[in-house]
């Protein structure tokens, strides 16, 4: 513990007065405060360990698809099931309903060098139409068996996550598009339903009862895993519009492109993982290393010796005390492994008991009991804790459930506001991509300051 002294003179003029016979001498009287600014950085966490989570809801709007098998990580398979946003203004003017669709496509964008594993290695999927609708809340051990029937595969694609072969115009990008052609019947059943009851596109709820949505399977290949972070259903269709005046009459055709169907956040969109965690990373486990691992694999829970903080606080503060910071900085290795999965890129911090609710509702982190951090220069670190110390000060008595927090891997989503600044919108459990790293818990740093003023007359 530090202690900083800063003196502030105080001067209390003594007013005077004299009669017109006698004198009085001025006297001064002086009051000095003392201020010192205590800083305690000798907390440690003594309580920690690693827990396995059984399954998440993915909440994101991102598409983990592929296989890998790592020594170091596991083997872990991820396919898709998801229903689609349709747009509620298709263009019909001049679209003839029986020869005026061209084709659909469903595209799956994914940002360069959005993936894990090796980007070359051919890899194929498959798509089929759902039978029936997703069940809501949907997890990450869902199993799309009898939702589907094979009978009803839409279409099938090879891919890779490489430039390699591509037109320069492609190469250049800033993303990769895995394209899978649908059947051409389907885009003509979608327009003849919104020409004939456009009621069915108001909403996801009223598009999904005529269009369930689909299950995309992995059907050859391994070694990678994309994260598809942008999926649609791209439509090509033509105009014939009479040529005005023109002698003998003839028509022009226009061809168009509608992007009328998309994932977003308002439908059901879920990422079906299977994880085996390698022998390696459980031994490490087992050997009370405290690991991360994501999606759906490793968090830390510790106790946060907030009780102990108080003590300090009411023991050595009086009644003119304030406290001013309270931080936690985590340090976390990187684990190392053969297709270069990195740690977590953000973490949210919540006490174990509220972790659920806090994604069932979509809560963000409020400074108080919840917050988020990002891995820098080697370490997750939470500047600011200070309305989680005063949250507690207020309380009749700090129970157990308060002190007991976990350490999470989660996905967060920013927007531009009104005024240009990037603000949180939304914290998911972490479907990014592959991730693990090991967070050294005895290194763990705590520094807790507040201000002591005392007055001397």
């Amino acid at each position: 513990m530090k202690l900083f002294p800063a003196i502030c003179g105080m001067a209390l003029l003594a007013g005077g007065f004299a009669s017109c016979d006698d004198s009085t001498d001025i006297g001064t009287s002086i009051i000095t405060d003392k201020i010192d600014i205590i800083v305690d950085s000798s907390f440690v966490i003594s309580t920690s360990a690693t827990v396995e989570i059984e399954d998440i809801q993915s909440r994101t709007i991102q598409q983990l698809i592929g296989i890998i098998d790592s020594k170091e990580f596991g083997y872990m398979k991820s396919d898709v099931v998801c229903q689609f946003m349709p747009s509620n203004a298709l263009d019909t003017a001049n679209v003839d309903e029986n020869t005026g669709i061209d084709s659909l496509h469903l595209i799956m964008s994914m940002a360069m060098g959005s993936y894990v594993g090796d980007s070359i290695v051919p890899m194929g999927l498959k798509v089929y139409g759902l039978d029936k609708q997703l069940p809501s809340p949907i997890y990450s051990d869902f199993d799309p068996k009898g939702y589907y029937s094979e009978s009803n595969c839409l279409g099938s694609a090879v891919y890779n996550a490489s430039a390699l072969g591509r037109p320069d115009s492609i190469a250049e990008g800033s993303t990769r598009n895995i394209t899978v052609k649908l059947p051409t019947s389907l885009g003509y059943d979608l327009f003849k339903e919104y020409r004939n009851n456009p009621e069915s596109f108001a909403s996801p709820s009223a598009f999904a009862k005529i269009f369930p949505g689909v299950y995309i399977e992995n059907t050859f290949g391994s070694g990678r895993m994309v994260s598809v972070g942008k999926t649609i259903m791209r439509m090509y269709y033509h105009t014939t519009v009479p040529i005005e005046g023109a002698e003998p009459p003839r028509d022009t055709t226009y061809y168009r492109v509608g992007n009328y169907f998309a994932v977003t956040p308002e439908v059901i969109t879920n990422n079906n993982i299977t994880l085996e965690i390698a022998q390696y990373i459980r031994e490490k486990a087992a050997q009370g290393e405290k690991l991360l691992l994501a999606p759906a694999g490793y968090e830390v829970s510790f106790k946060f010796p907030a009780d102990k903080i108080i003590d300090v606080y009411r023991e050595k503060s009086g009644k003119l005390s304030i406290l001013n910071t309270l931080s936690l900085s985590l340090p976390a290795e990187e684990i190392a492994n053969d297709l270069g999965i990195e740690p977590p890129a953000d973490v949210l911090l919540i006490p174990t008991a509220k972790k659920n609710e806090f994604f069932a509702n979509n809560e963000l982190p409020d400074g108080k009991m919840s917050f988020v951090a990002s891995y820098n220069e080697g370490k997750y670190t939470f500047p600011d804790m200070r309305d989680y110390i005063t949250e507690l000060m207020g309380k009749e008595t700090v129970e157990a459930q308060d002190l007991e927090f976990s350490i999470i891997p989660v996905t967060i989503t920013k927007e531009s506001n009104t005024y240009g600044n990037l603000v949180v919108v939304n914290i998911a459990p972490y479907v990014s991509k592959p991730a693990m790293a090991k967070i050294e818990m005895d290194k763990a740093k705590i520094i807790f300051t507040f201000s002591k003023r005392t007055t001397n007359f």
